[in-house]
């Protein structure tokens, strides 16, 4: 029992955070599949991905001393447009989605609020509401 004990006062007694541990790894044009698998060894994490997802054969070089594993992952996250979310002792790996910005110049849907009166010529009554389609011409709407 007291080894035990030892055991984890050694390893609490070096700095290391259970959830968040240090990790020294130096990979030569590895896959990144077994990256992942390396630091499944060195951890208490395992790492969950589909394989078709993600490029598992892309190659990796990484020289890291002493770097918390949340640290390894944000270079991983940065190189291969990857996210990684934890819960628990599981971490999921997805490609990242890029959001795709609208631009202005090239939509030719600009949203807005158009106000005014609607005269109609054939009732007295205005309505709530009227489709209206709004196009572009050099600096002219058209309505």
């Amino acid at each position: 029992m007291s080894f035990i004990i030892s055991i984890l006062f050694t390893f609490y007694a070096k700095g290391q955070n259970p959830q968040n541990p240090k990790v020294s790894l130096k990979v030569v044009n590895i896959p990144l599949g077994e990256v992942l698998k390396i630091l499944e060894l060195k951890t208490n994490f395992t790492f969950s991905y589909l394989n078709e997802e993600l490029s598992l054969n892309e190659k990796v070089t990484l020289d890291v001393k002493d770097k918390t594993l949340q640290q390894i992952l944000g270079i991983l996250s940065n190189r291969f447009k990857l996210t990684f979310t934890r819960i628990n002792n599981i971490i999921t790996v997805k490609k990242k989605v890029e959001k795709k910005s609208i631009n202005k110049k090239n939509n030719p849907h600009t949203f807005g609020i158009l106000k005014g009166t609607v005269h109609n010529s054939t009732t007295t009554k205005n309505p709530d509401y009227i489709p209206v389609r709004v196009t572009r011409s050099e600096n002219t709407l058209k309505i």
